[in-house]
């Protein structure tokens, strides 16, 4: 998500009140996005000194793309900011992640530029698509080019099926392995593993079973065992739905059908279903999908 114009915000959270580094890695942004050759597509926006409420509020307020936090991190993962009495305040990785989640329909990256900060980045990682952290302490220096080479890597002019944050990603890490090359493996990239489609591997079960049937959702067959002989044995057929005539799986195959309920002469052969499934104008359509992840255990049909 981005606003009308097609421009994207980069939001720096800045948690260093004082020091060369947070000018330093600032201006090192602005400078790689004058530079880019995508520059018109980015505005950059500034908060320093920032509370844990300021972070909240800044989200909300600016809805940005991309946040870039500059700061410190603890060793337990923590983000170190500051409270209302400018007394240190650290900030664990599960109040972040609970943060972000909250924005994750237009925040798109999250680059932790600070010691000790993968924890979070995974965290944040189970809802936004991209988030960066540190695995271990980072020196100013290396921060910094990680952080003009990841910019970089984001204003080039790109062919639009590549995937721009891992490219930037990659970009950084070899920025800082050209000049701190025992730095370069330091930053790791954690992407989104909520809603992740679960993948299901190819049935095997048709190879070593015969005289397969189907019941509605349930799978029924005499499979070989070991030793030879045949057992008979069922399974319900797990994540099949009917997409408006069309037999499809749904984003998670884990979960109990619903195809039965409004598809008709269902049928079996091999690990192929086949079935007339209602549309929605009240048609029925000839449809077949490929049944994945069964296997014969040992006379037993199950899911690998």
């Amino acid at each position: 998500m981005s606003d009308s114009t097609g421009v994207k915000t980069i939001l720096i959270l800045a948690a260093i009140p004082h020091g060369l580094r947070l000018d330093r890695e600032i201006r090192s942004i602005e400078e790689a996005i004058r530079r880019a050759t995508k520059r018109n597509l980015f505005k950059v926006t500034l908060r320093t000194a920032v509370r844990p409420q300021d972070i909240r509020r800044a989200l909300a307020e600016e809805k940005p793309q991309i946040v870039h936090f500059c700061g410190h991190g603890l060793e337990d993962g923590s983000l170190l900011l500051e409270d209302d009495a400018e007394e240190n305040k650290p900030v664990p990785a599960e109040g972040l992640a609970s943060l972000f989640q909250l924005h994750a329909n237009y925040v798109e990256c999250v680059l932790l530029n600070a010691c000790h900060s993968v924890k979070p980045a995974t965290a944040i990682g189970e809802y936004i698509n991209y988030a960066i952290g540190m695995n271990q302490p980072i020196g100013d220096k290396a921060a910094i080019a990680f952080a003009i080479g990841f910019y970089d890597g984001l204003g080039y002019a790109t062919s639009d099926n590549l995937d721009v944050f891992q490219r930037a990603f990659e970009e950084g890490k070899v920025a800082v392995q050209l000049e701190h090359t025992s730095s370069g493996q330091i930053p790791v990239l954690k992407t989104k593993t909520k809603d992740k489609p679960v993948q299901l591997a190819p049935s095997s079960y048709q190879e070593s079973c015969e005289n397969m049937s189907v019941a509605g959702d349930i799978l029924t067959a005499y499979c070989r065992r070991m030793d030879g002989t045949y057992n008979h044995t069922s399974i319900l057929i797990r994540g099949i739905c009917n997409d408006n005539g069309v037999l499809r799986y749904d984003s998670d195959p884990t979960t109990n059908s619903s195809y039965q309920e409004s598809c008709e002469n269902i049928t079996i052969a091999g690990d192929i279903l086949t079935a007339y499934c209602r549309r929605m104008d009240g048609t029925y359509n000839y449809t077949s999908i490929a049944i994945r992840g069964i296997s014969n255990d040992n006379g037993v049909l199950r899911y690998s």
